[in-house]
């Protein structure tokens, strides 16, 4: 076999198992040039979303636009089969200082379709920081933010199914959340959830830059290097 088809199909291997490191990723800038349009983003790209859950051109962190959160809002992205595995995620968070709410908490939430929460975490309007499970409403205040509002802030999560804890930053602050119900993950959500039934949520909150994505297990990346290292020395 000529050196020139082994190099081929060296590269060929290790293309195809990187692709099937990442399970699913998803990610979003919210913005026109990769199809997001002004208005609900229900419907957009993949995306369900409540009343009040719209593509902004109000302010964002990166381009011109952003997801916003009017009052009690979400907005998901569902996945079937469910994902499985070890996950990086995030998103950049801007509550409005002029409607911020200390009953609303604003942030991430992971769901199971046939047994509810996965895990949540998120900022209140009056800067507490809630994570753990059950969409922030049980989710126990963990820390807080000084200067929260008119700002950018950095929710970060990483979270493997099975696992009964998760590692969290938000703002720069590191987080051991423990726990947890283990479960897989059906639909991640970005939320501006009510803490209590008599709240008057009037509020606004910007998301920006989410992402969601596969960590791959070493032995998977080795084993990818060792094949195509194989297929090289081969005449």
């Amino acid at each position: 076999m000529k050196k020139s088809l082994l190099i081929a199909m060296a590269v060929s291997v290790a293309s195809i198992s990187q692709a099937q490191l990442v399970i699913t990723s998803f990610g979003s800038d919210f913005e026109s040039n990769n199809g997001y349009s002004l208005g609900p983003i229900d419907g957009q790209l993949g995306w369900g979303g409540s009343t009040g859950a719209e593509i902004s051109d109000v302010r964002s962190q990166s381009g011109s636009q952003s997801l916003r959160m009017t009052d009690e809002a979400a907005a998901w992205f569902n996945y079937d089969p469910d994902e499985t595995g070890s996950f990086i995620g995030g998103v950049s968070l801007y509550i409005e200082g002029g409607t911020a709410n200390p009953d609303i908490n604003y942030g991430i939430a992971a769901f199971n379709n046939g047994n509810g929460s996965v895990f949540d975490l998120g900022v209140s309007g009056s800067g507490d920081i809630r994570a753990g499970w059950g969409s922030g409403i049980l989710s126990p205040i963990i820390g807080s933010v000084s200067n929260h509002t008119d700002r950018w802030l950095d929710l970060q999560f990483q979270y493997t199914t099975g696992s009964t804890t998760m590692n969290i930053t938000v703002d720069g602050q590191n987080f051991t959340v423990t726990d947890l119900p283990g479960l897989d993950i059906s639909s991640l959500q970005l939320i501006a959830a009510p803490l209590n039934s008599n709240s008057s949520p009037a509020a606004t909150a910007y998301f920006d830059d989410s992402y969601f994505e596969a960590v791959p297990e070493p032995a998977t990346i080795v084993g990818a290097s060792l094949l195509g290292a194989f297929v090289l020395r081969r005449r």
